[in-house]
């Protein structure tokens, strides 16, 4: 009886080891860290964002704040960790208040290193990088308006141990808005951030208070909201936050906008340029 005990618990190790295998290296479905799904420590283990050394962040070309229907934005998902060589994702799109079905149409380019149908993954041979690893596809809109829509991603960190021990996994999101709400010369500011000085020549300091390690995008708009610079896009820890941002374009001398998002909360000020 006790051999056999240990046969099943030896069979039992193997199946998990095999698993880890698998999950490192294609992306699991439903493990975006999308609402009501789950994330990679799913096969992973430990807690979602628990090692603050590590991060996995989305952008979007250009930094836009809403999606225009039918409109295709390329999307990138960067995975790290110092001193690690093995990362992976998956990300996932989702309308507000819909859970499990996508929203839009993921694609992926051939030997993109990506696979992409209701969610983007990385491939096995794409898994590799030297203290972080970026995947690039891209998402199209939907051909209507959908209300507000949310891209999930959840990262892996492993340590190659292959096994569900060491690895870290991260998630993060970045919300576009429904088409025209986002009107920045309107828009009530519910972020609390201040931009200074208002008169430059090419910086601006920003100065936040961040609830909790967030996304934190920073771009430089006309006045009939037309983003003229992406500024800045990285991911910030909790706490207050000061950061310098440069422009690094000649624009023209006059009044513009700097928009600062962190999270779902978005803040927009007055700025002259010189």
């Amino acid at each position: 009886m006790m051999k056999t005990k240990a046969i099943l618990l030896l069979a039992g190790i193997a199946v998990l080891s095999v698993a880890d295998l698998i999950s490192m290296s294609v992306g699991a479905l439903n493990m975006t860290g999308a609402p009501g799904e789950g994330n990679c420590t799913g096969c992973h283990g430990g807690t979602a964002n628990s090692n603050t050394n590590g991060s996995v962040q989305i952008s979007i070309k250009d930094n836009p704040t809403e999606y225009v229907p039918g409109k295709v934005y390329e999307v990138t998902v960067t995975t790290s960790f110092p001193g690690r060589s093995k990362f992976g994702f998956a990300l996932a799109a989702r309308k507000e208040g819909r859970g499990f079905l996508s929203v839009g149409k993921l694609e992926a380019a051939q030997n993109s290193g990506v696979m992409a149908s209701e969610f983007a993954t990385h491939t096995e041979t794409s898994n590799t990088g030297e203290g972080s690893k970026s995947w690039v596809f891209n998402w199209q809109a939907p051909s209507a308006d959908e209300g507000k829509i949310t891209l999930y991603a959840a990262g892996v960190a492993g340590n190659q141990s292959k096994s569900a021990q060491g690895d870290f996994v991260y998630t993060a999101t970045t919300v576009l808005n429904k088409p025209g709400s986002t009107g920045l010369l309107s828009q009530v500011s519910q972020l609390d951030a201040k931009v200074f000085p208002t008169i430059q020549t090419s910086f601006f300091d920003l100065e936040l208070d961040a609830k909790e390690s967030s996304e934190l995008r920073v771009g430089l708009y006309a006045l009939n909201g037309q983003l003229v610079e992406g500024l800045k896009n990285e991911r910030v820890l909790a706490g207050n936050v000061r950061v310098r941002v440069n422009y690094n374009k000649q624009h023209k001398p006059g009044i513009y906008l700097i928009r600062t998002t962190l999270g779902n909360k978005a803040h927009t000020q007055k700025v002259v340029l010189q």
